[in-house]
């Protein structure tokens, strides 16, 4: 009967279900559309211990999804000539995701397959294990700036093993990876090989030495290992001691 009871609750479940429906339509959009995403690093840091900014953007195509960064050593404020502009590409081809590091020339977060590269700054997979990883930032964002990261993040999380294109190096810049085999020891600890190294939707590809410091910060601030997962005492021992090079 109209004005019931019932009827109202009926109203009631209704409408808010058509919050939530609304709610979450906004939330993807939100989280989809172009732009990018400025923040204080969480992890990187100057040579001098000092803030790193990065400006993220993720341009998806065809085939493929371009993750681009800016990053700055010199504040927010720098021009933009003293911005690294870095991509990693990830496409899938046959089943299998690859991906591949480029450094740019300075310029927007736009991508151009044409692109002139530059020297590298740094060695991309001494952080990059595994391609993109995930977003952290030390800053606090925008509101409408959080679906964004939340989204960007759960895809980052979801490609599982990604393989990375590791180019010969020009002789006296630096590589994408080191080589020797020190540099490419792989961390052993049963509690980190169970997703480095292991498979399923989830996995990484193996640890190795090279990734020393990145390994240390996800320890560090707790990150790793992930909700669900303990490091026992020895476990943790032995990750000291693959750190300190025994």
């Amino acid at each position: 009967m109209p004005g019931s009871p019932a009827m109202k609750l009926t109203n009631a479940g209704t409408y808010g279900g058509g919050l939530v429906i609304c709610g979450a339509a906004a939330l993807y959009f939100l989280a989809t559309t172009a732009g990018a995403i400025t923040f204080t690093s969480r992890e990187s840091t100057t040579a001098t211990g000092g803030p790193v900014t990065n400006s993220i953007a993720l341009i998806e195509e065809k085939g493929q999804e371009i993750w681009m960064m800016n990053q700055s050593h010199h504040g927010a404020m720098a021009s933009s000539e003293k911005w690294d502009r870095l991509a990693i590409v990830v496409k899938k081809e046959n089943g299998v995701k690859r991906a591949r590091f480029y450094q740019l020339e300075p310029g927007p977060l736009s991508w151009n397959p044409k692109a002139r590269e530059v020297p590298r700054r740094a060695a991309c997979y001494t952080c990059h294990a595994n391609g993109p990883r995930g977003i952290r930032p030390q800053s606090a964002l925008a509101w409408h700036e959080w679906p964004k990261l939340v989204a960007w993040n759960l895809k980052i999380k979801t490609y599982g093993k990604i393989a990375l294109e590791d180019p010969p190096a020009t002789p006296g810049q630096t590589p994408v990876k080191f080589s020797g085999p020190m540099a490419n020891e792989r961390l052993k600890v049963a509690a980190c090989t169970k997703c480095h190294g292991g498979s399923g939707p989830f996995a990484r590809n193996a640890l190795l030495r090279q990734q020393e410091t990145a390994i240390h910060f996800m320890l560090k601030e707790g990150i790793m290992p992930p909700m669900g997962f303990k490091i026992s005492p020895q476990e943790r021992q032995e990750i000291e001691e693959f750190l300190a090079g025994f």
